[in-house]
């Protein structure tokens, strides 16, 4: 029924000629008093205007196919009245209308999204379960496995410690240098099978044309280690506490060591970068092409060093930008590192490094590696990477004390 309808008989003793003139003078701006006084109209002031009849419009309804009619509106109203069904009250364009065609299509969506929603859940528990792993055995753990897991066990596991926390909802976490190198983190576990995605992840799930998609760091992961022989709560003391590097693994800790020292370069380059405002190449600084030129350079260097050679690097980028107006290229910043370096490395300079930047505080992965895993300690940071000197390092009794 037409939504004031019951308004539109307090004119019915009214002629056409008197409705059309009563209607004239309300919006020529007679008072409303006087024309309920005139007229002799049963109705208050504030509702008189709801006594005029719609004005029709062109279209129909789009449920029952009734001609649509403008409402009418107060005088002192700036919006044009909506369109609204005279048969079924359907207010055309208004998601708040609750009229009975409104009401059974919202249930209709109501069920799409429910069933959309159950057959997307399904298509999730089903492919969790299809990727999940055969459990790793905690001897199996290679000196990568052992460092990389320590570091994710040690800052998002949970207080029930079954999962761990996705990466985005621990925010004072540190994990590595760089987001890519936090990102080989989780990408090696994953297909290791050490990690595997859990049930509480649901939410992260997108599905995007038939395909489920979903961020690495948004992901709930279940740790999927072997622990037949011990309790839950030990095998997480063990992971938390990498064993020490032995004798067979030096050249997979002088790989790691190498990793960190790359990376706290990459992402202290883009630090003084930004520093020194070049914000544009401190943001585009960190990809694969960058990091194979300057892998080149690191190995040749202790991490202090590399500071240096980026400090000086940077800042004079920041002076090419004062006096000539514009920005270096990244691929000039770049090539200006590797002939900074190569000069050092030609003329044998003695070179003291820099300490680490408040900003660019030591991640976690780092910590871990030369604090427990190498036991080298901040020789880790002032020393450049070698496996003679790992070579030597397990030779020594203790060393990890050293």
């Amino acid at each position: 029924m037409y939504k004031y309808a019951k308004y539109l008989i307090k004119l019915d003793h009214l002629s056409q000629q008197e409705k059309r003139e009563l209607q004239d003078q309300y919006y020529l701006n007679v008072k409303p008093s006087s024309l309920i006084e005139k007229y002799r109209i049963d109705v208050s002031i504030t509702n008189l205007y709801k006594c005029f009849p719609p004005v029709s419009s062109k279209e129909k309804c789009p449920y029952c196919k009734f001609p649509l009619g403008y409402l009418p509106t107060s005088r002192n109203s700036m919006l044009i009245g909506g369109q609204v069904c005279l048969l079924c009250d359907h207010f055309l364009n208004d998601e708040k209308c609750s009229c009975n065609g409104c009401r059974e299509s919202k249930r209709q969506i109501n069920r799409i999204k429910e069933l959309s929603e159950r057959f997307k859940n399904e298509a999730i528990s089903e492919y969790i379960n299809k990727t999940k792993k055969q459990p790793v055995e905690i001897s199996e753990l290679t000196l990568r496995d052992r460092l990389y897991l320590a570091a994710l066990v040690k800052n998002c596991l949970t207080s029930d410690l079954k999962v761990l926390k996705p990466f985005s909802k621990c925010p004072h976490f540190h994990l590595a240098p760089t987001t890519k190198y936090a990102q080989k983190i989780y990408t090696h576990l994953i297909a290791r099978g050490i990690i595997c995605l859990s049930d509480r992840s649901h939410n992260a799930f997108a599905l995007e044309n038939d395909t489920l998609e979903y961020d690495l760091f948004e992901i709930y992961y279940e740790l999927n280690i072997s622990h037949d022989d011990t309790t839950w709560s030990t095998l997480i003391k063990a992971l938390l506490a990498p064993s020490i590097l032995q004798a067979q693994e030096i050249e997979d800790g002088y790989e790691l060591w190498t990793e960190i020292v790359l990376h706290e370069s990459i992402e202290y380059l883009r630090v003084q970068l930004e520093k020194c405002g070049l914000i544009y190449q401190s943001l585009v600084i960190i990809n694969d092409k960058t990091l194979l030129e300057l892998s080149t350079v690191t190995e040749k260097f202790s991490t202090t060093q590399m500071f240096k050679i980026i400090w000086a690097v940077a800042n004079s980028a920041a002076a090419y930008k004062q006096k000539y107006k514009k920005n270096l290229s990244v691929e000039s910043i770049m090539d200006n590192l590797v002939k900074y370096a190569n000069k050092a490395i030609d003329g044998q300079w003695e070179m003291e490094g820099y300490a680490r930047a408040y900003n660019s505080p030591q991640t976690t992965i780092s910590s871990i590696l030369f604090n427990q895993v190498l036991a080298i300690k901040e020789k880790g940071f002032l020393t450049k990477a070698s496996i003679d000197y790992l070579s030597i390092c397990t030779q020594r009794k203790n060393y990890n004390e050293k």
